[in-house]
């Protein structure tokens, strides 16, 4: 999902300059938009002990993995890029 905060200044920057910019936020403040809507909308859909992982921001993990316990996943888990930074969360709806 777009997951880029909306004034984030990389989207001024190298390829990303050319980039549809709805591919890449939401243009909301912290970028988590699209994110919490799939979340609040997979409690609907999944069925009890389905999962849900997403890949986010470099910066997101915290509030992602936040969003998912609010909305009730347990079991979280955090896959980090070749990098070592912390680029999908996921966890398991109860």
């Amino acid at each position: 999902p777009p997951y880029v905060a909306g004034e984030d200044a990389h989207l001024q920057e190298g390829d990303l300059r050319f980039e549809p910019k709805t591919a890449l936020t939401d243009g909301s403040a912290d970028g988590l938009a699209s994110i919490r809507t799939i979340i609040s909308g997979a409690v609907t859909h999944l069925m009890p002990g389905g999962w849900l992982m997403f890949e986010h921001g470099y910066d997101q993990a915290a509030a992602a993995r936040e969003l998912l316990l609010k909305a009730g996943f347990d079991n979280l888990i955090c896959i980090r890029d070749l990098a070592g930074i912390e680029r999908v969360s996921g966890g398991q709806i109860r």
